[in-house]
């Protein structure tokens, strides 16, 4: 979800309108909707000033340009402001806001057209309603995980690196990690950067360790997934140790996943989850009454998952 503390960070956001007053105005609807983001919101109607603005601080990765920002073209403005975000290797995602109750403008969607980062086009009304500029910011945040995800893992290194894991049968494991961690992180305030390491952890992990010279050539994942992660430690320790550890939010979940899917292939998640239930008590971390809360769920999820990869292994064996 976008709308954490951490949810954007460290990115800011720039919005840009010629209007007098406008840029302003749509700085406040989008703060209502997002009180959290509101230290990391500027707005201009100089685009001299935004240009400027975007060079120094070099953290804008969320632009939003009104379409009426004449003479400015909003392809032009788009590409400009998102420079010096995008010299750090990062995407930059953009949303295009029209006047209420108007048409969809030839205009805007030829510059998505060009710049297919930007992902919206939303009416000055839509901010307005912090419900539906929640829904909106919310896809925006999405959109940005996956536009990170095609620059450092595309679908067919994903592919390769599933094979990898694939030659030490750890696919049932690898289905049940990505489908815990997705329940276990949906509530907590983590950033988009903890975001998709949470989502990679265990594959980049695992080839790794099975064949680390696989993931040379990409430094910048294993850098962003594995160099600063302390789970392997906290995975040792047991569950109310884990979550009230003082290392950082991202090392936490990924700790209790990794317990999670040791346990199943020890056979004792039930008793862990029983320990997660029993350990369940007001006041304690959020992410052990949550793991609490979802037991049930996450039982059914193993089952599931592991149900399914018995059948597959048996069909195999049948054909061969």
């Amino acid at each position: 979800m976008s709308r954490g503390t951490n949810s954007w960070s460290p990115m800011g956001f720039v919005i840009f309108g010629t209007e007098p007053l406008l840029p302003a105005k749509l700085e406040q609807h989008i703060v209502n909707a997002l009180p959290n983001q509101e230290l990391n919101i500027d707005s201009f109607e100089d685009y001299e000033d935004a240009l400027d603005f975007c060079k120094e601080n070099a953290n804008v990765g969320v632009i939003i340009i009104h379409e009426n920002s004449e003479p400015h073209k909003i392809e032009e403005v788009f590409s400009q402001l998102a420079r010096p975000y995008k010299a750090s290797g990062w995407p930059v995602i953009g949303c295009i806001v029209r006047n209420s109750n108007t048409l969809e403008s030839i205009t805007a969607l030829k510059a998505m057209r060009t710049h297919p980062e930007i992902r919206e086009y939303c009416s000055e009304s839509d901010l307005e309603n912090p419900h539906i500029a929640q829904v909106i910011f919310d896809k925006l945040w999405s959109e940005y995980v996956r536009l990170v995800e095609q620059d450092l893992i595309p679908t067919a290194l994903q592919d390769s690196l599933a094979a990898v894991v694939a030659t030490q049968q750890k696919v049932a494991d690898k289905v049940f990690y990505d489908r815990i961690s997705e329940i276990l992180s949906q509530p907590l305030n983590l950033s988009w950067r903890d975001r998709f390491r949470l989502r990679w952890h265990y594959l980049i992990r695992e080839v790794d360790r099975i064949s680390p010279a696989v993931l040379t050539p990409h430094q910048a994942l294993h850098k962003l997934v594995l160099l600063s992660s302390s789970s392997a430690d906290l995975s040792k320790l047991s569950l109310l140790e884990i979550t009230t550890a003082k290392a950082p939010l991202i090392d936490r979940v990924e700790a209790v996943c990794d317990k999670l899917v040791a346990a199943g292939g020890a056979e004792n998640l039930d008793a862990l989850l029983k320990e997660a239930r029993t350990e369940s008590k007001p006041g304690r971390p959020g992410l052990l009454r949550h793991l609490a809360d979802q037991s049930n769920a996450i039982l059914s999820i193993f089952d599931d998952t592991y149900q399914l990869a018995a059948q597959n292994s048996s069909a195999r064996k049948i054909s061969s």
